[in-house]
């Protein structure tokens, strides 16, 4: 059931980029999973429910200013002490280009 639900989950990132960290952890416990795991699949899934109205859009506005967002988490992974870096640049309303790496 859990791997079903993953799998669910990482079907999902491709229109819900916001997921993608959290499920890419989850996944990393599909042979070797704990309760806690399927408990913090349960809690993807809650937070998926209550912003099911959050996308991404683009319209035709003239607005073409790009802008561009970068964040970074120092040793911060309880598990291995790496950090994580993200960025995602936008043009008007649009994502454009986004990354999230360990």
């Amino acid at each position: 059931m859990y791997k079903k639900q993953v799998g669910s989950l990482i079907y999902l990132t491709k229109t819900r980029p916001n997921l993608k960290y959290s499920v890419s952890v989850l996944s990393q416990f599909m042979t070797k999973r704990l309760e806690n795991h399927w408990m913090v699949a349960k809690c993807v899934l809650t937070y998926r429910k209550g912003t099911i109205n959050f996308r991404i859009k683009c319209n035709d506005s003239f607005d073409v200013e790009l802008i561009g967002y970068s964040d970074l988490d120092w040793a911060r992974s309880l598990d291995d002490k790496r950090f994580i870096t993200g960025y995602a640049f936008n043009i008007g309303s649009g994502v454009i280009s986004w990354s999230i790496k360990k």
